[in-house]
């Protein structure tokens, strides 16, 4: 069924994919399957596509393919493209797939965006729906494009979405519950400044409407002060460990309390301490979680069941086992100073910590100052991001023979093998993107895990 809010878009014109990678295949598989008389152009960098490109759908490459779009009804513009390639076109004529699924689905999804912990949290919610009913789906950022499941849809079935900054960017329809969960200073290669970052964020409820939810941090000074500077439609949720002033989520002897307008508050989920996520962090990812589950209408036993029974995902503080008596971590998905401290404080002991990658230009100062009161016994870097970070540890006091640098990441992984002694814990928690040596964090993490098992 071809909802009308997209085939008024899409029926009978002249239309672009700005990009093909996943979300732009998928979408354009989407499209020829549902119009099959329409023919569509894909704009991409590549010169030609690969063999897999479909026979009689058009084609522009090249670096300068994102100019040669002026002469299209509508471009359908993909997350890694940067708006600014394509500001020299009326900004009505550029929309995302993320917003053409919102206008059709939005009152029917749950959305999910932070800097950090927006995945465990997506796929958490997930995991406590699925508990419930067969009628959800998983979708977005967490790498399942959304025109993949839109042929699953019916109007009962609840839609668990996770949403970058870059997939919210050009959005102007909303979730009917979104979440906010944290905003740290990152993607800063691709938003003019971190303000235009934040304020893509909170595109996520910009556009919500009277009676959706708004799910957000209670004592994040970042998040309040961009809610103080923009119109907030929905009902506000604030959340944190400690309550709230007025309704909200918030944590009390090992249970989560949900205060909605007009009601007493309510346990929604019990024996928090039972998930196997470690970490305060973690825990306002599960209160996230448990609110969402429960404004969904989600029992109270259901919830605190799946919460003990999910396990969470590959490269986020995962322990990948002991070899030779020392104890190894995964935390690949760490691309930001925050998360680092976040994985120290969550393990309590950490004696070899890696650090760096491909350096985005964010500021460390938070992690020089907490590192040298860590406890650490050595720090090895990598990556421009790890050399700036060396020069600022130094300056910080730390001594010059506990930190290490490397110009590749297998040299640095090998000799922490090296010179972890028996009984100490190694973590790879990198805090800044991997793209200097790998496609992405994942693969990052997967060879970490490679050469610690081959030693």
């Amino acid at each position: 069924m071809i909802i009308q809010a997209i085939d008024y878009l899409i029926s009978g014109r002249h239309i672009a994919l700005a990009g093909y990678g996943r979300e732009g295949k998928a979408l354009l598989n989407w499209l020829m399957q549902h119009y099959p008389d329409q023919i569509f152009t894909v704009a991409d960098k590549q010169e030609l596509p690969d063999s897999s490109f479909p026979v009689g759908q058009k084609w522009i490459g090249g670096e300068d393919s994102m100019s040669k779009l002026s002469s299209f009804d509508l471009i359908i513009k993909t997350p890694g493209i940067p708006s600014a390639q394509l500001d020299y076109l009326p900004s009505e004529r550029i929309t995302s797939q993320t917003e053409l699924f919102l206008s059709a689905y939005g009152p029917q999804t749950l959305g999910i965006t932070g800097t950090k912990g927006k995945s465990t949290t997506t796929s958490l919610i997930y995991h406590i729906l699925k508990t419930y009913t067969d009628k959800v789906v998983l979708t977005g950022n967490i790498g399942i494009p959304p025109f993949t499941v839109v042929d699953q849809l019916d109007p009962a079935t609840a839609v668990v979405m996770e949403l970058s900054a870059h997939q919210l960017e050009l959005v102007k329809h909303c979730p009917h519950i979104s979440v906010l969960l944290n905003l740290f200073e990152e993607h800063l290669d691709h938003f003019v400044d971190y303000k235009a970052y934040q304020e893509a964020k909170y595109n996520i409820a910009r556009y919500q409407r009277p009676g959706d939810y708004l799910i957000y941090p209670a004592f994040d000074e970042t998040v309040a002060a961009l809610l103080n500077r923009n119109r907030v439609p929905g009902v506000l949720l604030p959340f944190g460990l400690t309550r709230p002033e007025g309704d909200g989520i918030w944590l009390e002897e090992d249970n989560v309390y949900l205060k909605l307008p007009l009601s007493e508050p309510e346990i929604i989920c019990k024996g928090v301490s039972r998930s196997p996520l470690a970490g305060s962090h973690n825990r306002l990812n599960i209160m996230a979680a448990a609110a969402v589950s429960s404004l969904y209408g989600i029992g109270e036993t259901v919830i605190s069941c799946a919460i003990s029974t999910f396990k969470g995902l590959p490269h986020r503080l995962e322990y990948v086992g002991s070899y030779n008596g020392v104890k190894y971590y995964d935390d690949s998905i760490s691309t930001i100073p925050e998360a680092v401290i976040a994985a120290l404080k969550s393990l309590g002991r950490v004696d070899v910590l890696l650090l760096g990658g491909f350096d985005r230009g964010i500021s460390y100062d938070k992690l020089a100052t907490y590192i040298p009161q860590s406890g650490l016994k050595k720090i090895l870097l990598t990556g421009p991001a790890g050399k700036r970070i060396h020069g600022m540890l130094l300056e910080a006091g730390v001594e010059s023979t506990k930190i290490s640098f490397y110009e590749r990441f297998d040299d640095m992984v090998r000799q922490a093998i090296e010179v972890a002694g028996f009984g100490d814990v190694v973590l790879m928690s990198p805090g800044a993107s991997s793209y200097d040596q790998f496609k992405n964090f994942e693969e990052r993490g997967e060879h970490f895990k490679e050469i610690i098992a081959s030693n």
